[in-house]
């Protein structure tokens, strides 16, 4: 019997000892650089990944073909829709119309009238004046003050127009063939178009322009 556990003792004192020098033995592996480097980048707070077009974490890539930077791309400063009319001068304007006046008396296109003697407005009498008077083609009335009468006469012609001296523009004079003078008119069209001294380095009409702005404020 006292062989038995002497034999048993030892066979256990065996097995704890070779267990010992196993686990001595067996020392835990190093982790890979790769892998260590790895773990070390995703735990990196300064790190940015780059992303591609995609959203995958790659290597930079460029976005649109409509980007200006590209061939056929996009205008970064493109046209933009403005005014490009121009203010014409007043002497401008005034030299046009006088010319364009000066050709139509030229050309025997014109006439002064003294009165319209309307007593009231008919159209039928404004259409015989017109006959009587030779104009068989469009026809501007010029007056020197606004006349309801004589206004409501020539009104429903089609070929005629009223407008007051004041107001007549180049335009209106190269649409219709045939210019009626008021006699009272001429005056008015004789001191609007004709030349303004100068007033401290500007025309009469200007200084007077400035002074009307400067009330108005």
């Amino acid at each position: 019997m006292a062989d038995e556990k002497e034999t048993t003792e030892t066979t256990v004192a065996t097995e704890t000892e070779t267990k010992t020098k196993t686990k001595a033995k067996a020392k835990p592996r190093a982790p890979r650089k790769r892998a260590q480097a790895k773990a070390e980048k995703q735990h990196d707070p300064l790190h940015v990944p780059y992303f591609d077009a995609a959203g995958e974490s790659q290597r930079a890539r460029h976005g649109s073909i409509r980007e200006p930077s590209m061939k056929g791309g996009g205008n970064v400063f493109g046209p933009r829709p403005r005014d490009y009319s121009q203010r014409m001068p007043r002497q401008m304007r005034r030299l046009a119309l006088r010319s364009a006046l000066s050709q139509k008396a030229i050309d025997g296109q014109v006439r002064v009238i003294e009165s319209f003697g309307f007593e009231e407005p008919k159209t039928g009498e404004a259409a015989n004046l017109l006959e009587t008077i030779g104009f068989d083609h469009t026809t501007l009335v010029v007056l020197p003050a606004p006349n309801l009468v004589v206004s409501r006469s020539f009104e429903n012609l089609t070929t005629s127009k009223i407008v007051l001296a004041r107001n007549m523009n180049i335009r209106d004079l190269f649409t219709y063939t045939y210019l009626l003078l008021a006699k009272d008119s001429i005056e008015l069209l004789v001191e609007n178009f004709q030349k303004r001294p100068r007033v401290g380095g500007k025309h009469e009409d200007d200084h007077d322009h400035d002074h009307e702005g400067e009330a108005s404020e």
